[in-house]
C-alpha cells in the first residue's frame, strides 16, 4: 500500500454515495445518473476500485457495486492512515482497529467544514485537537471555540502555517487559554472531538481554501488519529507571546 495522499474529487464521491444508495449500476447508468460522460465514469470508478470502496462485478455490461461499509471503511482508513503515517513519520505495527458502527460523512469546501465543526463543538466535554493550516477564522467559530473553552474544555491547536499575517490570531488565542503550537506542514486537516469524532481531511496546497474533509463519528477510528495527533504534538514548536 503507497503512502500517496488519498483524496476523493466531488465527482468520486457523488459515484460513492450514488452506488451507496443502488445495489448496483452500469457505466451507462452512472453516466446518466451524473451526467458525464462514460469515459469519466470509468476513471472514477478505477480510482474507487483502487482505493478498495467499489467494486465491478459481472461481464458485459460490467455493473460496479459499493462494498460492504466496514469493509469499505477499513480500506480507505488503511490508505489515509499510510498518507499520514508519511507525513507524521510514525510506524504503526500494530491492526488497524474495528471501526465498529459506520458513521461517515463527506465535507466539501471550507463552509460545509465550518458548518459541521460549529455542530460538533458542543458535543465535546473534555478536549479538543485540531491541526490546521492558520486561515483567518469566522466570528461564528470563534464564538463556538469560546463557549466550549469557558466550558472547561481543553484545546490543542497546531498550525502548519505561522506567518506575520495569523501570528495576532494565534497570540490572541494563546491568551485566551488555548494550547498552540507551530507544526510542519502534512498536506491535510486533522480534527479530534473527545477520541470520539474525526475528521481527516486534505487541502490544496496552492490553495487551502479547497478542501476536502471526511467525518468519522466513530471512537476506534479517532483513538487512532489521535495517537497520529499526539505524535505530531510533541514534535512540534512553541508560538511565543510576545
Amino acid at each position: 500500500m503507497n503512502s500517496k495522499k488519498i483524496a476523493l474529487s466531488p465527482q468520486s464521491l457523488a459515484l460513492l454515495k450514488l452506488l451507496s444508495k443502488e445495489k448496483s449500476l452500469t457505466a451507462q447508468q452512472i453516466a446518466k445518473e451524473l451526467t458525464i460522460l462514460p469515459q469519466a465514469v470509468y476513471r472514477l470508478t478505477q480510482k474507487l476500485a483502487t482505493a478498495g470502496l467499489i467494486q465491478p462485478i459481472g461481464k458485459y455490461p460490467v455493473r460496479f457495486q459499493a462494498k460492504n461499509p466496514h469493509q469499505a471503511m477499513e480500506n480507505y482508513l488503511l490508505l489515509q492512515r499510510n498518507w499520514l503515517n508519511h507525513y507524521f513519520a510514525k510506524s504503526q505495527s500494530s491492526p488497524l482497529p474495528s471501526p465498529g458502527p459506520l458513521d461517515i460523512s463527506f465535507l466539501q469546501g471550507k463552509q460545509a467544514l465550518l458548518d459541521q465543526f460549529i455542530k460538533d463543538v458542543p458535543l465535546a466535554q473534555k478536549e479538543i485537537k485540531f491541526i490546521i493550516v492558520g486561515l483567518e477564522v469566522p466570528p461564528e467559530v470563534i464564538y463556538a471555540q469560546k463557549q466550549a473553552l469557558d466550558r472547561g474544555v481543553a484545546f490543542k491547536i497546531l498550525v502548519q502555517y505561522v506567518t506575520e499575517k495569523n501570528r495576532l490570531m494565534l497570540k490572541s488565542w494563546l491568551k485566551m487559554g488555548y494550547h498552540v503550537r507551530s507544526s510542519e506542514p502534512i498536506g491535510g486537516h486533522l480534527f479530534i472531538f473527545d477520541t470520539q469524532i474525526a475528521y481527516l481531511g486534505a487541502y490544496d496546497p496552492q490553495d487551502p481554501t479547497k478542501r476536502l474533509v471526511v467525518r468519522f463519528a466513530n471512537p476506534s477510528v479517532a483513538k487512532t488519529l489521535n495517537a497520529l495527533f499526539d505524535d505530531h504534538w510533541q514534535k512540534s514548536k512553541p508560538i511565543t507571546r510576545s
